[in-house]
């Protein structure tokens, strides 16, 4: 009998996780406990996960990061429709521009506003990766 190859793992080794041993209680009087869990329901996170972030981390901002994100994917699909968009400007004028029925000035002056538009979207991908880095 031919002995089985054995497969490599094709996933990555599996992350050491912190165990929570310790425990940790203070007093709150019930309006501070609302709004811990007011807050706590804002970030998207149970109390205890809430109050170990403000406290341990030195950002001191916790914060639901989805709705930022789900804008963000709103935004890349945005910048699709308008990608198509100019697509179609510039084959129409190319198509134009053989059949000789536009001048090479109107041909100037639409590369010079398509690379400007290019140079802006460039700069807010750019502003966009930096801030979702921030949020890893």
């Amino acid at each position: 009998m031919e002995e089985k190859k054995k497969r490599k793992k094709l996933y990555k080794k599996s992350i050491e996780k912190k165990f929570l041993k310790k425990r940790f209680e203070f007093r709150l009087s019930e309006a501070e406990l609302i709004e811990l869990k007011t807050k706590a329901q804002e970030a998207g996170l149970n109390t205890s996960t809430y109050a170990r972030k403000k406290v341990m981390d030195t950002k001191g901002s916790v914060f639901n990061p989805r709705p930022l994100i789900q804008h963000f994917f709103n935004y890349t699909g945005a910048v699709n429709k308008v990608g198509n968009n100019i697509n179609q400007v510039t084959n129409y004028i190319n198509y134009l521009k053989k059949e000789g029925k536009t001048d090479e000035k109107a041909v100037l002056e639409f590369n010079q506003l398509f690379y400007d538009l290019v140079v802006l979207m460039t700069e807010l991908n750019r502003v966009m990766h930096f801030e979702l880095k921030k949020l890893r």
